[in-house]
């Protein structure tokens, strides 16, 4: 648009279109929205939407002992088989995923499935505790749990080793912990 910007003021702004071979109602179009800024909208509130009360009241709920495992669908039907009714299925969600922190890490973009799947293995262990009192309580903990983990599933890498014929050329496998088979894959 800056040739048409320059040729303009010579022959004016038909001409200059059709020597550029640009629609007339492009420029016209681009030069309003330089001349006029777009209006900001403003966020609309819904009028359905949750008081903080009324937000504090479902958030209370889902907070009660005896829905301390169940899902917000289940809450919910429980909740109205009492005839008690504070928001949909999704609302809850909604509400948990904004004030509940719950017993997890981040989402990181570059996170490897195989280390996910080895902390999701290691998290949802029946002796998993809320917290380590230190790190070397921490420490401790992961060094038994790996060490078992290794001797536990170790032949996965005997197993691999040994494939049949016509399948995947063997080779040895490393066997450690992080990343063995991804390593081994990759050679």
């Amino acid at each position: 648009m800056t040739a048409l910007d320059q040729l303009r003021p010579l022959v004016g702004v038909k001409q200059a279109c059709q020597a550029l071979l640009v629609p007339r109602a492009l420029w016209y179009r681009r030069r309003r929205r330089r001349l006029t800024p777009w209006p900001v909208a403003a966020r609309r509130h819904s009028p359905r939407a949750l008081s903080e009360n009324e937000q504090s009241a479902v958030l209370a709920c889902l907070h009660e002992e005896r829905f301390q495992d169940c899902s917000p669908a289940q809450v919910y039907a429980a909740l109205l088989d009492e005839g008690r009714f504070h928001c949909s299925i999704r609302t809850m969600y909604r509400l948990l995923e904004t004030h509940v922190k719950t017993h997890s890490r981040p989402h990181v973009s570059d996170d490897n499935p195989y280390s996910e799947s080895q902390f999701r293995t290691l998290k949802y262990r029946p002796g998993f505790p809320d917290r380590f009192g230190s790190i070397e309580d921490a420490r401790g903990f992961c060094q038994s749990f790996f060490q078992r983990y290794k001797v536990h599933h170790g032949q996965a890498a005997h197993i691999l080793a040994h494939r049949p014929s016509g399948s995947i050329p063997a080779r040895p496998l490393k066997c450690s912990f992080s990343g063995a088979l991804h390593s081994s894959w990759h050679q």
